[in-house]
């Protein structure tokens, strides 16, 4: 019998961060059967790998959803544009490689400095 006429014990539905190492973890026992579905296709596009060529592939159906939220409230009843990936890796695929350090102040006021101390040693603004 192939793979692919074994019932799979698990079906995982998105081959993103979370779905891949979800179906990976599962896979461990060799006596499990894991189907791993994606939507989109494999993330071969160089430019996925270029930060500069985020915008590109934000506009590009084969790697982005394009979803757009309904019409807010806050922003005067205007649609955003929403994008999650749609290939293989998610939306982390398709994130430009951005990365944001949390910001250590909330409406003006300093975060309580405790709560660095307590959880999360070297990420109190002093600290850095």
């Amino acid at each position: 019998m192939s793979a692919l006429e074994k019932p799979a014990d698990y079906v995982v539905v998105g081959a993103g961060p979370a779905g891949c190492v979800l179906a990976a973890r599962l896979s461990e026992d060799p006596d499990c059967q894991v189907l791993l579905i994606e939507a989109g296709g494999r993330d071969w596009n160089p430019l996925l790998g270029v930060p500069l060529m985020t915008g590109l592939i934000l506009r590009s159906a084969y790697a982005n959803w394009s979803y757009v939220t309904e019409p807010e409230p806050q922003l005067n009843g205007r649609r955003t544009q929403w994008a999650r990936g749609r290939v293989l890796g998610g939306s982390s695929s398709i994130h430009g490689m951005v990365y944001m350090r949390g910001v250590c102040w909330s409406a003006g006021q300093p975060l309580v400095s405790s709560l660095f101390a307590s959880r999360a040693a070297g990420w109190a603004p002093q600290e850095r």
